[in-house]
This record gives C-alpha cells, structure tokens and sequence, in this order.
C-alpha cells in the first residue's frame, strides 16, 4: 500500500521549532515531506519558483517574527499573487496579538495559532492539519 506524502513548507527563523514541527508530524503519522526556509525573502524567492513550476506546497506554516521579512510581508505577498487561495497558510507565532491574529486573517491566513509550549500539545495541533491536507489541490502526493 502506497501511502500519499504532502509537501509542506515552514518558514520560520528559529532551527529548534522547524525540527519540532518535524517530529509532531512523525508522531501524529502524517506522511509529509518538509521543506524549510528561515526567513520571509527566502519563502518569497521558493513560492515564486514553485508557484512558476506549478509544484506549490500542500500547506505553509508560517511565523510572524522573522529577519529580513516578516510573516505579515509573506502573506501580502501571497495574497497579492492569489497564492493563499491555492495552499492553506497556517501561521504559528509567539504573539497573541488580537490585531496580528485579524491581520493574518484579512491577508488570506486560514488559521493562526499560538505555538504550542509541549511537544503533546505540538502534536495534537499537527493532527489538526490533516484537515487543512485533505483540502489542498497541491503539494501532494509526492
């Protein structure tokens, strides 16, 4: 039995929370390949290659605080090329900013979470993206 891989996409700055996110998807079973960048102007230059290609990521995990450009930046730029009505952006952040949570929204986000504080919680929320997976017309399988 062939089991179908989504390709995910995470930007965010921080190497400890993109490996984190690596292992709750392995605990909670959902077959994805990962794909990381560190920063908003590396996650721009990727979308525009695959969006170009027409390989597009099954889902972005996206942070806000990031160098060089931030989330916000990535989801207008997304936004601006219809990329979000395409791939589901989650966006997982420190902040519990009502405002940045009614920003990503408006900017075409699906979802905005605050980054969980275990590796338990981590995984239940990754099991919660199997809707956001099942949905997507891109990214998979691989």
């Amino acid at each position: 039995m062939t089991t179908t891989q989504h390709r995910i996409l995470i930007v965010d700055d921080n190497p400890g929370d993109i490996e984190l996110v690596r292992i709750a998807f392995e605990m909670a079973g959902l077959p994805v390949v990962i794909e990381s960048v560190s920063d908003g102007i590396e996650a721009m230059r990727l979308l525009s290659t695959v969006a170009r290609d027409k390989a597009l990521p099954a889902m972005v995990l996206l942070d806000l605080n990031m160098p060089r450009a931030n989330g916000f930046e990535v989801l207008d730029f997304m936004c601006v090329r219809h990329l979000v009505d395409q791939v589901p952006v989650i966006v997982m952040s420190t902040s519990l900013q009502v405002e940045d949570r009614r920003r990503c929204l408006a900017l075409g986000a699906r979802a905005m979470y605050s980054k969980p504080d275990s590796i338990q919680d981590l995984r239940q929320l990754v099991e919660a993206f199997r809707i956001y997976l099942s949905q997507s017309s891109v990214g998979g399988p691989v």
